[in-house]
């Protein structure tokens, strides 16, 4: 009889291990509630083990391992399974989006003793991780609905679980559940419009049934499209869909928010890609994608010139930088997606490595930071203002920083599909961008300042801005690696 070992659940052993995780961190949360201290490790150790199987599983890897060619195979993966992929693009997302939860973690261990969180905030933070990778590596409508709903559930709770802070978050957390409960309804009529067209929920197969069948104007198609797109736009902050960013992001945990900014987004945009560029309706896609690109692009940047608060700046930054990667969409094929794959990493190092800043500037600090009071910041604290410098720069797109390499990237896969246009409004954005983010270093080395900001030295949100630092030089100087990496975990969808 031949040996089998069924490694189909590999594909799902990251999640798998996020679910023992969440379970050991709530029973620590029963047995010693005053304890976020070692709920804050247990998650971090979780995070990582789901890494280290993610990375373990991947195909390449696999290839080499000792039982390769000796009668153990991984099984055909079957009922629920068989609806999360494990391909390229899958491992690429789940490798990129359990690194950001291990960093966002690390944030929230220098919010815990001020805030009082509680082992219920890491527990939560690890249910938004495991709704964000379901949501990436779904194949199948019904199941990135679920990571979806699961994802914003939890990122509600985890915003209303500050306690004891002058800054509440009951009301962003009101705010954003009662949005994704309206938009989530929005994405269940766009799937059911979507079923009622085709009989599936499964993307391979509603593209196969969309060939068969002439169904370029179905007006089910058509709104069910529709319908996803809202849905999906309210997670990647694409304008119209973006007003709750700046409230939400100003008033929620700082490692909230950079989840919601990073983690979220790469998982919707996983789940975009997944849906609207698997499947045609016979519509001109691009000319509504670039609308869209253009759009975002604009409004993020000029709303951003308006703001006197680096987590509102960072917002709308953020949402200009979702127009940035609506180029490559538009750029489509292999050099659009590759670079939107690209822009992401730089983007997370970058947004990761602020957020960090601002969680070490703001903890046990007289700043308000409905105002920008880094005023001197870079001259009482040369290490924090050259790294915060550093971050602007790299969003505003100046080389050699890993920021000026992703929208290089995008903006030459756009040029080369012919959209020169869209090339054209995209560096007019970038010029807006640099005069907001030259201002705010300009306010960092400014003498005369009254504040008395007190950092906190905190060991685990200054190891994030270290490594987001170095990785933000890292993919700016050294770009062929990442680059190599985004063109393999898309080339095979073509």
């Amino acid at each position: 009889m031949t040996a089998m070992l069924d490694f189909q659940w590999l594909a799902v052993a990251p999640e798998l291990i996020l679910i023992v995780t969440v379970s050991l961190v709530l029973l620590l949360d029963s047995w010693w509630p005053a304890c976020p201290y070692v709920a804050g490790p247990v998650s971090l150790c979780g995070l990582t083990t789901a890494l280290a199987a993610a990375v373990f599983s991947l195909p390449d890897l696999m290839a080499v391992m000792p039982w390769h060619g000796t009668g153990l195979r991984m099984s055909a993966a079957t009922g629920l399974i068989a609806k999360i992929t494990a391909d390229d693009l899958s491992h690429f997302f789940t490798i990129l989006l359990l690194s950001v939860g291990i960093m966002v973690t690390l944030i929230m261990l220098c919010e815990t003793r001020e805030n009082q969180d509680g082992a219920g905030a890491f527990a939560l933070v690890l249910l938004a991780n495991i709704g964000a990778l379901v949501m990436a590596k779904g194949v199948d409508l019904l199941v990135i609905f679920l990571g979806w709903l699961t994802a914003h559930s939890a990122v509600s709770l985890a915003i209303g679980s500050r306690r004891n802070s002058a800054r509440s978050g009951t009301a962003p957390a009101l705010t954003h559940f009662l949005i994704s409960v309206l938009v989530a309804g929005f994405f269940l009529y766009g799937i059911a419009f979507i079923y009622g067209a085709t009989g599936f929920t499964s993307i391979a197969e509603i593209s196969l049934e969309l060939e068969k069948v002439d169904l370029i104007r179905n007006p089910y198609v058509l709104m069910g499209r529709a319908l996803l797109l809202a849905g999906l736009g309210f997670s990647l902050a694409l304008v119209p869909f973006h007003f709750w960013v700046s409230d939400v992001y100003d008033a929620a945990p700082t490692a909230i928010t950079a989840f919601l900014a990073v983690a979220v987004k790469i998982a919707a945009l996983a789940g975009f890609l997944r849906i609207f560029c698997g499947f045609g309706v016979g519509i001109d896609e691009n000319g509504i994608f670039w609308i869209l690109a253009v759009l975002t692009m604009t409004v993020g940047n000029l709303a951003a010139l308006a703001q006197t608060s680096v987590r509102r700046l960072l917002a709308f930054s953020a949402i200009g930088h979702t127009g940035y990667m609506m180029v490559g969409i538009v750029a489509g094929g292999v050099p659009g997606w590759s670079a939107v794959l690209f822009y992401l990493i730089t983007y997370a190092f970058t947004y990761l490595g602020a957020f960090g800043l601002v969680a070490l500037c703001s903890w046990r600090s007289r700043i308000s930071d409905d105002r920008i009071l880094y005023t001197g910041l870079g001259l009482r604290y040369p290490l924090l203002g050259l790294m915060m410098a550093l971050f602007m720069l790299s969003l505003a797109g100046l080389p050699p920083l890993g920021g000026f390499m992703g929208k290089l990237v995008v903006l030459r896969a756009a040029m080369n599909g012919g959209y020169v246009w869209l090339v054209v409004i995209a560096l007019a954005n970038n010029l807006v961008s640099l005069y907001y983010c030259l201002r705010l270093i300009a306010v960092l080395y400014r003498s005369g300042s009254d504040s008395d900001t007190i950092v906190q030295h905190s060991a685990p949100a200054a190891s994030v801005v270290g490594m987001m630092a170095a990785g933000t030089i890292h993919s700016g100087i050294c770009s062929a690696g990442y680059i190599t990496w985004a063109c393999a975990a898309v080339e095979r969808l073509f």
